[in-house]
Formats: C-alpha cells, structure tokens, sequence
C-alpha cells in the first residue's frame, strides 16, 4: 500500500502530463495495480546521485541499463519508478514490467514482508517521468522517509520482542527484567 500510494504521489507531483493521463487513470480503473520505486543501487555508500543504471534515447524512446536492491513489491509490481544516469545527471523513468527485467529474490532483515528484490534490467524500455523542472533532490529526500517509516517500524518490532522475551527469561531463577 504504501509502496503504490507513493507512487501515485510521485507521479501527481512531479509527472508530465502524458505520465498522469496514462498512470493516474490506471491506477482509478484498476484497483489492484501495484508499483514500487527501484532507486537503491548494491554499492558500498549508495549516493543516490552517483547512478550506475544508465538511461539511453534513441529516436525518442529511452531503454534502461543496470541494477537495482532492495525493490520492495519487486516481485508483483506492475511498473516501476526508476532512478538512472541520463546526460550525466540523475533522471526518474516509469518501467513496465516485461521479459527485459530480471527479478532475484533479495530479502533484507527486517523488512521481509516487503518482498524485496534485486532487478535487473537490460534494454528495459522506459519513460521519462517528468519534463526538464524535476527536482531530484526533493524526489530523493521523499524516498528517504518511506526508509526511514520503515526502519522506525523494525525498531518498534524489536523493542516488542526484546521486551517480551525480557518479561519471560529467568536467569539464576530471577526474572532478567
């Protein structure tokens, strides 16, 4: 839910007007559409204006290089919002899935419920998520507080448990709380 409503969020603030007809309509019409945000990339310090995946053009259509970690709903999301290199600057593209996307499985601690996969994509056709005023910055910061939610939340769930388990251990026939 949050991976899809974010995504709509994305595309109403920064998408172009083809992007919003296209997506937003979808989303009204199909209920059960699912999208999720491929921008982390596996390299020691990720910085997310430093990209690996690259975006080429050629006659007017963009295709995609490169990999993305830890894609949350990388399994069943229906298209994705992707980070790449274009001109040598960081740009956003939406990306279909198709057979030009390898998905591995790539479950991280704590956020197993999240299905999160490494993507692979080679020639993936895409679309350029916004016109030349996209603000990747504020598009990054964005990014970082779904991070953040989440992270919050595996805190929580670890605090539950170890507080728990505190109440219930004994040690030397004493309670350890």
């Amino acid at each position: 839910l949050l991976s899809s409503f974010s995504a709509i969020n994305c595309i109403a603030q920064w998408g172009s007007i083809d992007i919003q007809n296209t997506y937003l309509t979808a989303f009204a019409e199909q209920p059960d559409l699912r999208a999720s945000f491929a921008v982390q990339e596996a390299s020691p310090a990720f910085n997310p204006f430093r990209l690996n995946t690259k975006a080429s053009s050629h006659d007017g259509q963009f295709s995609l290089e490169g990999e993305k970690t830890l894609v949350l709903l990388g399994e069943h999301a229906d298209f994705f919002i992707v980070s790449a290199e274009f001109n040598q600057r960081p740009e956003v593209f939406i990306v279909k899935r198709d057979d030009t996307i390898l998905c591995k499985k790539s479950p991280a601690m704590g956020l197993k419920a999240t299905e999160t996969v490494d993507l692979i994509f080679r020639h993936s056709p895409a679309q350029r998520l916004a016109d030349d005023d996209f603000d990747y910055a504020a598009f990054v910061d964005l990014g970082n507080l779904m991070w953040c939610a989440l992270a919050v939340g595996c805190c929580e769930a670890v605090k539950a448990y170890c507080i728990h388990y505190a109440n219930q251990r004994m040690a030397f026939a004493e309670p350890i709380s």
